[in-house]
């Protein structure tokens, strides 16, 4: 996948963002601009509305689709983090969100062409289709 950069928006917990923004900088990526709160698309309020979820905040960067991949998978993996991750590829764009209303463990991964659920016992698969996705943008 070599060191072709991705521009990429990362939507994470408020509380996780500086560890993001210091794993981007430290992979050879480039954080565009600071740190700023999510303003949740009127299409998702209410998978965000529950008040016990805590802020989010989006951080905009280039990284390569490795760093990328390890990411979506650590927090996709990480049995502590409550609820899912969510890939969405659609219009152009590349977004990757947590996803509190998701059952634990679970990647939803949306592109133009559909929707495609994997659950972490499939970790395998949903590499092979990001390591695709990915290798297609840039």
């Amino acid at each position: 996948m070599g060191k072709k950069l991705l521009t990429v928006e990362l939507v994470t917990e408020e509380s996780r963002a500086r560890e993001s923004l210091a794993a981007i900088e430290a992979s050879g990526g480039t954080v565009h601009g600071a740190a700023r709160p999510w303003d949740v698309p009127a299409d998702l309020i209410e998978d965000y509305s529950d008040a016990q979820f805590e802020p989010l905040t989006i951080v905009a960067a280039a990284v390569s689709a490795a760093f990328l991949i390890k990411r979506i998978s650590d927090v996709w993996l990480d049995h502590n983090r409550p609820g899912g991750q969510v890939v969405d590829a659609r219009r152009g764009k590349l977004v990757v969100r947590v996803a509190p209303h998701l059952e634990r463990g679970t990647l939803v991964v949306l592109t133009d062409q559909g929707k495609e659920v994997y659950s972490p016992d499939r970790s395998d698969a949903a590499a092979a289709v990001l390591e695709k996705l990915f290798a297609g943008r840039g």
